[in-house]
């Protein structure tokens, strides 16, 4: 099988025009169909940019969103993954920072103006410019080889082995960035569904210090337990009505990842104290539909979060390779990433797939 992708791929690679590096990987042709080969001739290396030999790249429910089309702006084909770690093999003049062999990763975003209010106050990824490693007409991480600008390339520390970063270039950063941003340590946080962002979000609260509840969903003994390891004192069945009676009142900042417009916001809203704050980072399509009296009276407010900037990446993973700090993981080939396409759809991954790269 392996034998016969390959083929196909120098069959693709002949038919290219001549460049500097020609890339192998498993590209989208068309919404709702598996990944099939595909390669491309990178072209000639810009002054800022950097190409990274691709090691590992893990899968994210945005990954497979734009596969499917869900925001309106896929363009076919094109390669997905933005979870990415791998070495540094070639780069243009003007990047002075990096050298040949680093071991680096990628996350959801390839360049920023750099000079906006947003840019210099380390919101990259808000700026206007901002161009997204999955962008129409741009190519991403299942591929032997990814090219990006130079600034966001951020080096891996050493001690947090290539598996567990993977997905910390994207999960970890969103979970990361607003308990960074917004908590203090001492606080009640609740984190809300214990997947892929959840069970980053109840480690990294944990470690800042703060009290952690895990909301999920009929929860088993085993699940439970698991929680609490990750660092949850306390866990609370949502879907529980009683449960969620109990706990009015009770969380100063909330981390939702559920993925479905207001569903689950309205019971959340009524979770928090007064003064405190949801963070939804479920990108759902669907509209939010509750009534503003459930924020004014006791001057709650929710708010949306997206992945993270340069310098909040780089704190999370300094503060990940300190503290231990580790996604659950399953591997796969990436010759074999339709069939772990399928087990994460499926939600049958615990909690993160991340692909290996045997494509050279």
């Amino acid at each position: 099988m392996k034998k016969l992708l390959f083929s196909i791929f120098e069959e693709i690679k002949m038919s290219s025009e001549q460049s500097n590096i020609a890339v192998r990987g498993f590209a989208s042709y068309k919404k709702g169909q598996d990944l099939e080969p595909f390669a491309y001739e990178m072209g000639e290396i810009g002054t800022d940019q950097v190409v990274v030999k691709v090691t590992h790249c893990g899968i994210c429910v945005s990954d497979l969103d734009c596969m499917d089309d869900a925001f309106g702006w896929s363009k076919y084909p094109f390669i997905p993954g933005h979870e990415v770690v791998g070495e540094v093999c070639a780069f243009g003049s003007g990047v002075k920072h990096l050298k040949i062999g680093q071991r680096v990763g990628v996350g959801p975003n390839r360049s920023s103006c750099m000079n906006c209010v947003e840019c210099n106050n380390g919101f990259e990824q808000l700026c206007d410019d901002a161009i997204a490693t999955l962008q129409p007409g741009e190519h991403g991480g299942f591929a032997d080889h990814i090219s990006i600008s130079g600034e966001w390339i951020i080096p891996v520390p050493d001690n947090l082995d290539s598996v567990s970063a993977a997905p910390l270039m994207c999960a970890g950063v969103t979970a990361f960035t607003p308990l960074r941003l917004y908590t203090t340590s001492l606080m009640k946080v609740g984190v809300v569904g214990i997947g892929g962002l959840g069970h980053l979000a109840v480690q990294f609260a944990s470690k800042m210090g703060n009290e952690v509840t895990a909301f999920a969903s009929n929860p088993s003994e085993e699940d439970i337990a698991a929680f609490k390891e990750l660092g949850a004192s306390h866990v609370v069945n949502f879907s529980d009505y009683e449960a969620m009676g109990a706990a009015g009142n009770s969380q100063d900042f909330i981390f939702s990842t559920i993925y479905g417009g207001d569903v689950g916001l309205k019971q959340f809203v009524r979770i928090l104290k007064p003064r405190g704050r949801l963070c939804a980072v479920g990108a759902a399509m669907e509209p939010m539909n509750f009534a503003a009296s459930r924020l004014v009276f006791g001057q709650k407010s929710i708010m949306g979060s997206a992945s993270g900037g340069r310098e909040h990446t780089r704190e999370m993973l300094e503060f990940s390779s300190r503290h231990g700090i580790k996604p659950f993981t399953e591997t796969m080939k990436m010759s074999e990433c339709n069939e772990a396409i399928q087990k994460v759809r499926k939600r049958e991954v615990r909690y993160r797939m991340v692909l290996i790269n045997d494509l050279s």
